[in-house]
Parts: C-alpha cells; sequence; structure tokens
C-alpha cells in the first residue's frame, strides 16, 4: 500500500512539475468534471423544479446611471426586504447623476458589491461609496486554478481585516439579527453550493419592465437583485460574467460559460436563506475510508494474483467497475440528502492503487534475485 502511494503521489507530482501537454489535458479534464454534477442535471430535468419564493433577479443590461438610480427608488417603493446590487461604479461622471444615484444606494437595506482582483479592490468610487457594512466582495472564491463554480467562500481576512461576501451580506441582512449565520471557521473554509436551479427558477424582470410598471407587490419582502443578465435577458452566446458551474448539460469539454453571475449569487442566498447549505464530509472521514479501502483492495488482489492468476484480470477490472458504480451511486444518494462526500479523489486513488501492483511484482522479482530479499508476493 505504501508503494502504492509512493507511485501515485511521484507521478502526479511529476506532472505538476512538467509541462507535459498529455499531462496536462488528463489533469484539466479531471478537474473540470465532477462525478456530483450529474446529481443537478438530473435535478433540473426533474419535473419538481418551483420557482424561489425569496428571490428576484432584475436584469439592468447596460443601463445609464441615471436610469439604474431611477431603478433603485421603483424598486425600493415596492418595499422590498433587500436590494442587492452586484454593479461596481468604480469612477465618477457627471456629479448630478452620481449623486443622485449615491442617494439612492443609501439606504440600509441596499448592498452593494466590490471585487478583490491581484490583492487590490475594485468597488465604488469614493462619491459613490457606501458603508462597510453594506459591502460585499463578489468574489465566489480565491482558488484560480478551478474553472468550475462549485464553492464559496462566505468571508476572507484580507491584509488583517474580515470581509463578508455579496451573497453572505443580503442573505444576513435578509435573515436579521435574530438568525444570525454562524459556521465555524466560515472565514477559511470553501463552502460546497447546493444549487437550486438556474435563472428559470427564479422570477425575472427587464430593467425596462420595472421603469415602465406604476407598481409590482410581487417585490414586496423579497431579496431583489440586481445585476447583469445578458442582452438580451438569458442570451447563451452573451459571456459577460458568466462562468462555468455544475448546472452546465454538458458534464465534459464545456465549450462556454453557462452561468451568470448574479445566478450564482443568487442560488447561494438561496441557500443560505433556506437554509439547505451541505454538510461536508471532514477530510479525514475521507482519508480513514480511502485507507481502509485501499488496504483491503490491495491484500486481496495481492492474495488473488498469487494463487488464481488466470482469473485476476477479469475480477481485477469488474471489482473496479462496480466499486466506482457504487460510490457515484452513494454520493448522489448523500447530495439529495444534503450530505456532500467528495468521492472522486477516493476513487481514483483506490482504483489506480490496484494499477501498482505490477510494478510491484516486478519490483519483488528484482529484489529476489539481487539481494535474496524474501516477499509475499513474490514468485518464481
Amino acid at each position: 500500500m505504501l508503494f502504492s502511494a509512493v507511485i501515485l503521489f511521484t507521478m502526479f507530482g511529476i506532472t505538476r512539475l512538467v509541462n507535459f501537454g498529455a499531462f496536462d489535458l488528463y489533469r484539466l479534464a479531471f478537474k473540470e468534471f465532477s462525478f456530483l454534477d450529474t446529481y443537478y442535471a438530473e435535478k433540473l430535468n426533474s419535473d419538481e423544479q418551483k420557482i424561489s419564493q425569496s428571490i428576484v433577479l432584475v436584469n439592468v443590461q447596460h443601463q445609464s446611471r441615471a436610469q439604474l438610480a431611477n431603478l433603485i427608488e421603483l424598486v425600493q417603493q415596492q418595499k422590498p426586504k433587500v436590494i442587492g446590487v452586484d454593479v461596481i461604479f468604480d469612477h465618477e461622471k457627471e456629479p448630478i447623476t452620481d449623486e443622485k444615484l449615491w442617494e439612492a444606494l443609501q439606504p440600509e437595506n441596499v448592498i452593494s458589491a466590490f471585487a478583490i482582483q491581484n490583492r487590490q479592490f475594485v468597488k465604488n468610487d469614493p462619491k459613490l461609496g457606501v458603508f462597510r457594512h453594506k459591502l460585499g466582495y463578489a468574489n465566489f472564491n480565491f482558488d484560480s486554478y478551478n474553472a468550475v463554480i462549485r464553492t464559496f467562500q462566505a468571508k476572507k481576512i484580507f491584509d488583517g481585516f474580515e470581509f463578508s461576501s455579496f451573497p453572505h451580506r443580503v442573505a444576513q441582512h435578509f435573515l436579521g439579527r435574530q438568525r444570525k449565520i454562524e459556521w465555524k471557521n466560515i472565514s477559511d473554509k470553501s463552502i460546497p453550493i447546493n444549487y437550486s436551479g438556474g435563472r428559470q427558477y427564479f422570477l425575472t424582470f427587464d430593467a425596462d419592465e420595472i421603469l415602465e410598471s406604476k407598481s409590482l407587490p410581487v417585490l414586496a419582502n423579497k431579496i431583489v437583485l440586481l445585476g447583469y443578465l445578458g442582452t438580451p435577458t438569458g442570451n447563451v452566446y452573451d459571456i459577460e460574467d458568466k462562468h462555468f458551474t455544475p448546472l452546465n448539460q454538458e458534464f465534459v469539454g464545456k465549450s462556454a460559460p453557462d452561468t451568470f453571475g448574479l445566478v450564482i449569487h443568487a442560488n447561494i442566498i438561496e441557500m443560505l436563506v433556506e437554509q439547505k447549505r451541505l454538510i461536508q464530509v471532514p477530510v479525514w472521514v475521507l482519508l480513514l475510508v480511502g485507507f481502509v479501502l485501499t488496504f483491503v483492495a490491495i491484500s486481496y488482489f495481492i492474495k488473488l494474483n498469487k494463487r488464481r492468476i488466470e482469473r485476476y484480470m477479469l475480477v481485477r477490472k469488474l471489482t473496479q467497475l462496480c466499486f466506482t458504480i457504487f460510490f457515484v451511486i452513494l454520493a448522489l444518494w448523500l447530495l439529495s440528502n444534503n450530505i456532500y462526500f467528495k468521492i472522486t479523489e477516493l476513487i481514483w486513488y483506490t482504483v489506480l492503487s490496484i494499477e501498482c501492483i505490477w510494478a510491484y511484482k516486478i519490483l519483488s522479482n528484482y529484489m529476489k534475485n539481487k539481494f535474496g530479499w524474501e516477499s509475499y508476493f513474490f514468485q518464481d
């Protein structure tokens, strides 16, 4: 078992150090795909899809600042509980328009977004600024190597100060002080996102619809999120502020981002507000399960290879296949019960460890012939 671990981690280390195209393609494809993505495909294709009762999306498209100021004021008149503005105004323009926009951003229930890029803050111009407790960073996580948004970081320590994410700030304001979101070590953890659905899951309006309407009572007591959702709304060819997510119907070889950032924020907020957070299986449990399964598998196949070598190949392949299918089904069932069991590494390590038996056989024969080293596995 130790031999298998050394072989596998050495190979993995080489692929990280050596820029070899075949290994890079394999590693990137493996990172892009998760067995758990199939759960969301099945969930979205089911007949049980409903509409969020808490969140409404508004597509701001490319409205001017004057129009956005009017839009926020009109939404405010409908008495929503929270307004989340996922738009950054990083420079000043016309003073009169900026002053009106500043006034629209000041109410306590308006949460504004900023971004952290290259250890720098990208935020509203100081003349359009708001108090820090009404700001949240729009970054989902800070793993630049993760192309698919499966997790988010609710809080981050930056230069000694703690900052909240945009969805965490919006959700906490909606819940109020009586239902404070408190998770152990939340600042240091990437939290799996329990997606509820794509854009169709949320009631969506264009900015023009609201600007032309006198009354929209459906916005009352809701979370209203303002951000970009394509031009026109939902345009599949518009990739501005779009990301790869498990909602993509193509599991492997995704050709274009599939979900707008505002929809991802909405899914995270829905998860926090409706208490749909996934319980993540601890790393030590994964390591323990992996250790036990690998030890049992290697022990069994070493014995089988020595005693019944004629059946060894067939049994090995069938066992690897059944093992993979079983754990994929188990992980999907656990996810349906809000338990996140990350099985990808567990499967590849256990399955590939069995493949290392042939290398151990060659080594044991060499050690026997060269040094007279005895081993249970040795065969003349």
